[in-house]
């Protein structure tokens, strides 16, 4: 197996599995083609039975939990229905934030014709709260907490507010990032050369997940650092900051 494709087991006990995804990793085994690498699989390999509690999409990198057991399974079901798991996430997204804190309370609806979630009043109710963590010229590093977990929540709102992901092939404007992007000199390319991107996947990490639960006796509080790629590209857009 690619090492850059396995998924790392962050902490476990008895009751739950916590899983760093790699991005490019799917959570759950896809409908037409089992036979592709996923998260859920490669537990269920080293555990056997076990749970799926919620998902991320492909290309979000970061952490995920598995149940062991369906006690487990239905207790931690159980708060996220009533909102009872704090689930923050670590974005870089288009434009500089005006202000510290931004809220979106909008319905989201699935849209089959475009085959992506929307906001639309007949939808359901979605709330997201965005921080602003570092504002560069041109982009934001922000963190994302959400109330609710609706599919493509934060993507969703993100391109309602007017800031997408800095890469989102469906709710942003573009499948790649460039160092040419940001930085002012002209590359130094060779003419047979073509400029690799900074980034190829959407800019969004999975990286806390903290709950209480089985009465209050049980507490879990985690966090996973950004993966190499994100970290590359603040590392440049640090980098060309400081010559400004």
């Amino acid at each position: 197996m690619n090492k850059k494709l396995k998924p790392s087991i962050v902490f476990e006990d008895e009751h739950l599995v916590f899983v760093n995804k790699p991005p490019g990793v799917l959570s759950i085994p896809d409908r037409y083609r089992e036979d592709l690498f996923n998260v859920q699989t490669y537990i269920h390999d080293m555990y056997g039975s076990i749970y799926t509690i919620h998902r991320i999409d492909k290309d979000t990198s970061g952490l995920m939990v598995f149940a062991k057991n369906d006690v487990a399974h239905k207790t931690i079901n159980t708060l996220f229905e009533n909102r009872q798991i704090f689930k923050s996430y670590l974005a870089i997204v288009e434009g500089q934030f005006p202000n510290e804190t931004l809220t979106v309370n909008e319905p989201l609806l699935y849209n089959k014709v475009a085959k992506r979630m929307e906001v639309n009043p007949k939808g359901k109710e979605s709330t997201s709260h965005f921080s602003l963590l570092e504002s560069f010229q041109t982009v934001s590093l922000i963190k994302a907490e959400i109330e609710t977990g609706r599919m493509h929540q934060i993507r969703t709102h993100l391109r309602f507010a007017g800031y997408p992901l800095i890469v989102d092939s469906i709710y942003g404007f573009k499948d790649a990032f460039y160092l040419s992007e940001i930085k002012r000199k002209r590359m130094n390319l060779a003419a047979d050369q073509k400029e690799r991107p900074l980034l190829s996947r959407q800019a969004l990490h999975s990286a806390v997940i903290s709950f209480a639960a089985f009465g209050n006796e049980y507490h879990v509080d985690l966090s996973e650092q950004l993966p190499k790629d994100l970290k590359a590209v603040l590392y440049q857009l640090r980098k060309l900051s400081k010559k400004e």
